[in-house]
Formats: C-alpha cells, sequence, structure tokens
C-alpha cells in the first residue's frame, strides 16, 4: 500500500492528471468511477488503483484481483491526493490512448450506415467536447474529427463528460483542417456548418447520404475558411434574444432529432439509404400509411356527416390533390401546412360564392383554386431551390 504523497508512482499520476504533454509522451489517460472501470475495454488497461476503503469493500466483488493488471491501493488520503473529483469513488485506471485514421470514418460500420461527422474548429471546453461525444454516440455519429487546437480529449473533465464514450467513438486530431475538409468533400460527404449566417433551419436539410456537421468555437464560432468549405449554412432556429446555443447543446440538436419523425422522411425520400442504414423500411412505410389513412378517414367523417349530412360520390370534388399541394408548399410542417390548406380554402369558399352571380359562367369560377394552387407551387418551388448548393455551386 502507497501511504505516501510523495511517491515517485503518486507524483506521476498526479503529472498525468493535470498535463497534457505528459499524458501524449507517455500514450496514457486516466479515468475514474465505477462506472468507467466496468465499460473499460480490458486490452487497453495498464494500471488500477484503488483506495483502502474501496479495496476492503469491493475488491473482490469487482474481480479486480483477477484482472491481471499492475493493481496498488492508496491510503485514503494519499487516493484524494490523486484524483481529479473533490469527492472520489475510489477507484482509477490508467489507460492507453488511442488512434483512428479518417479513412477508418470515411467507410461504412459494421451495420452498414453511412458515415455521420462531427467537425470541431477550436472547440475549447471540456464539458462541450464530452458532452458532443456522448451525444454522438446515442445519435450513431461514427467519427469525430477535431482542429489541432482543440481542447484535449483526454482531459479528465472531458473525460467524466463522455461516461464512458471516449472508449467506443472514433475521433482524431488533425493539423490542418482544410485539407481534411477537401478529403470528405472528395469522398462525397456533405457537410453543414452551424453558422449564425445560415438561411436554412437545420430542419429543412436533407441528410440520407454522407455526412459532417461542423460546429465552431464558444466564443467566435467557426473560422472563415472552414465555413466556406461547408456546402450548406444551416442555423437553429431560436427565440427570445439569443444570438447562439452552447456548442455542445447545438451539436446535439443536429444529430440527434425526433428519430421516428427523420426514419419516415427518410423512407419516404430516399428507401436506398434508408435500407443502407439498416432500417425497416416496410415498417415504417405501413406506419406511416395507416396514420394517414386514419387523418384521411377523420377528415371523410367530417365532410361526409357534419359539412354534407350525406355520402355522394365525387364529393371530395378534387380536395385530394389541394391537400398534396398545401403539405409541399408547407415542406411538411404541420404549421406552415396548415396555412396553406386555409388559403387553398379560402380560395374554394371565393370560388363557390363568386359563381352564385356568375349565371351561365358558374362553371369557370370553380378553376379559382386550382390556378393559385398552380400560381403557389410556383412560387414555393421558386423560392425553395434558388438558393439551392451542390458541393458549394449555387445555382440561379
Amino acid at each position: 500500500m502507497i501511504t505516501s504523497t510523495g511517491n515517485a508512482r503518486v507524483k506521476q499520476l498526479v503529472t498525468w492528471q493535470k498535463k497534457r504533454k505528459a499524458r501524449d509522451e507517455e500514450g496514457v489517460y486516466i479515468v475514474e468511477g465505477i462506472r468507467m472501470y466496468r465499460e473499460a475495454p480490458r486490452a487497453q488497461v495498464r494500471e488500477v488503483y484503488v483506495s483502502e476503503q474501496f479495496y476492503s469493500r469491493y475488491g473482490e466483488e469487482l474481480g479486480i484481483s483477477a484482472w491481471g493488471r499492475q493493481l496498488e491501493i492508496l491510503s485514503d488520503h494519499v487516493f484524494s491526493h490523486v484524483s481529479d473529483t473533490k469527492t472520489p469513488q475510489g477507484i482509477l485506471l490508467v489507460m492507453e490512448q488511442r488512434s483512428c485514421e479518417i479513412c477508418e470514418m470515411l467507410d461504412l460500420d459494421a451495420q452498414g450506415r453511412k458515415p455521420l461527422l462531427m467537425v470541431l474548429d477550436n472547440l475549447q471546453d471540456p464539458g462541450n467536447l464530452g458532452t458532443i461525444l456522448r451525444a454522438g454516440e446515442a445519435a450513431g455519429v461514427t467519427g469525430v474529427i477535431m482542429s489541432h487546437d482543440c481542447v484535449d480529449i483526454y482531459n479528465p473533465k472531458v473525460i467524466r463528460s463522455t461516461m464512458g464514450s471516449v472508449y467506443r467513438m472514433p475521433f482524431v486530431y488533425v493539423e490542418h483542417l482544410p485539407e481534411t475538409l477537401e478529403v470528405l468533400a472528395e469522398a462525397g460527404i456533405h457537410s453543414y456548418a452551424a453558422h449564425l449566417k445560415g438561411k436554412n433551419s437545420y430542419e429543412q436539410e436533407n441528410y440520407c447520404g454522407g455526412t459532417a456537421f461542423f460546429i465552431g468555437n464558444e466564443g467566435n464560432g467557426l473560422t472563415d475558411a472552414t465555413a466556406g468549405q461547408a456546402d450548406c449554412l444551416i442555423r437553429i432556429p431560436m427565440k427570445g434574444q439569443l444570438e447562439s446555443l452552447n456548442a455542445g447543446v447545438a451539436a446535439a440538436i443536429l444529430m440527434y432529432k425526433t428519430k421516428f419523425g427523420i426514419y419516415v422522411r427518410v423512407v419516404g425520400e430516399n428507401e436506398d439509404s434508408a435500407i443502407s442504414l439498416g432500417l425497416k423500411t416496410q415498417k415504417y412505410k405501413y406506419i406511416a400509411v395507416l396514420i394517414g389513412a386514419f387523418c384521411c378517414a377523420l377528415a371523410g367523417i367530417n365532410l361526409s356527416m357534419e359539412r354534407m349530412a350525406m355520402f355522394t360520390s365525387d364529393m371530395t370534388a378534387g380536395r385530394g390533390f389541394i391537400a398534396i399541394a398545401a403539405i409541399y408548399c408547407g415542406q411538411g410542417k404541420p404549421v406552415q401546412s396548415s396555412l396553406y390548406a386555409i388559403l387553398f380554402g379560402v380560395a374554394r369558399s371565393l370560388a363557390v360564392n363568386l359563381s352564385v352571380y356568375a349565371g351561365p359562367a358558374a362553371g369557370m369560377f370553380d378553376t379559382i383554386p386550382y390556378i393559385i394552387m398552380v400560381a403557389v407551387l410556383a412560387v414555393v418551388s421558386f423560392m425553395k431551390f434558388k438558393d439551392v448548393k451542390v458541393r458549394g455551386y449555387k445555382f440561379d
């Protein structure tokens, strides 16, 4: 048992906790806590340190003595001196650093999914980096690329924030980020930069193929050079007087939205991509059709029982096509689609009321809703595609 804070191994542990250079020279980092111990890849464990009290209570239960690794018991006072936390749990591991290459991130993973990458430019807050790794694992991110000036991923605060994701999430530091972004573009990865000048909401984009999200420094955002290499600048809509979100929160929003909604959209817009993601496309098709049929049934009941008090053939009178147009114009969003539906409903009502006074020409007014619908579709389509960029080039 080590009982002195002046012990050489204790001094080494303290140095590894505090200094990035020392960790990198030895190729190690330190993790603390029972959860980090349980999830640690055994092949990457170099040394195990426990407090005297922890070992007396849990040592045999956790099987530490049977690991075959170098095990050292520290007095409670010494362990508190070594630990980076105010209330240490009593177990600390020295782990081997691991590395990953860009080419590994660009390959399809074991489940056949397309690459989903987070690109971090000069991120400095340890908590943000840890949050991004943790949320990234939950969202299915396949790799994290960091500029050389980002915070050290083996910083103890980052390690605690990852809750074990640091063991599993592929990551790499790059010396020249612009060159790496060119490699991503050549590999067919579509890039989206979270930026205050973004014209489109993140919800308006399609992330079916290989995707990379760019997240910048907490205070200054992305550099102009990095933002300029993105295919599209996107923003996260916010209310109030805030200009931006915490970098970790923004990254989590971009990479982890409502699963069911995304899956239904992916299946509808690009079934091949959905299959490559490992989705059960037939399942989502049936669910979407059933939900749509249920809503249509409610509309039919309202039309036949409340509005007309009877059922007749062709009683919808083309309203289904107008409904599809309303959904297209509203880009599938409930509020916007409802507003367009109201607009087309007003046009329909206008046609009915004008035809009362038109006499023999009454039939001509039936075309009013469709003329307005075509005009609105043309305007919406123009506005939607006028700023489209393909690999960074704008089509006017």
